[in-house]
């Protein structure tokens, strides 16, 4: 199905011009291939979903992640752009300055969780909520993260992005 996603270019411009240059990379789609390779639960509530993640890696070999895609020069982390809340997307990152193609889409109102230290950019349509919903439902392979204090599952088979593009 279609993942249909309402951006916030007003509020967190570099962000969706950071997103959309993936999006609209030539010859093709720097997303199309790549997968959502991190389905994560909470440690302390593992019956219920927290984020999807993709945008960083191609397909699996064995159930086993290749290695990230090169991507442009990082950017910032822009946090005007509103909470983290369910069915909102925000671009991943592993600090200030590091936030490149990764994007994730909470599963759940992580506002309390996730502060604002994530570019919330924009927000699922509800037309692909029942979409997230099937994708979250995959067989995964699954590990405690206990760092992240998550339960990170990676479905197989594989959740490929088959086309990303702009329509607006």
């Amino acid at each position: 199905g279609d993942l249909v996603m309402t951006l916030m270019g007003d509020k967190v411009p570099t962000t969706v011009d950071n997103f959309l240059a993936y999006v609209n990379a030539t010859p093709n789609s720097f997303y199309k291939g790549t997968i959502f390779h991190r389905i994560a639960k909470l440690i302390t509530n593992p019956n219920q979903y927290f984020v999807m993640q993709g945008g960083g890696y191609g397909a699996t070999t064995n159930g086993q992640l290749p290695a990230l895609k090169a991507t442009n020069a990082p950017i910032g982390i822009e946090t005007a752009g509103g909470n983290n809340v369910q069915w909102s997307v925000a671009m991943a990152n592993s600090g200030p300055g590091t936030v490149t193609s990764q994007f994730f889409i909470n599963a759940v109102d992580n506002t309390a969780i996730l502060g604002n230290g994530y570019s919330v950019f924009g927000n699922l349509t509800a037309a692909s909520i029942t979409v997230a919903q099937a994708l979250l439902a995959t067989p995964a392979t699954c590990t405690n993260n206990a760092l992240a204090g998550t339960i990170d599952c990676l479905p197989q088979p594989d959740l490929t992005i088959t086309a990303a593009s702009q329509i607006q």
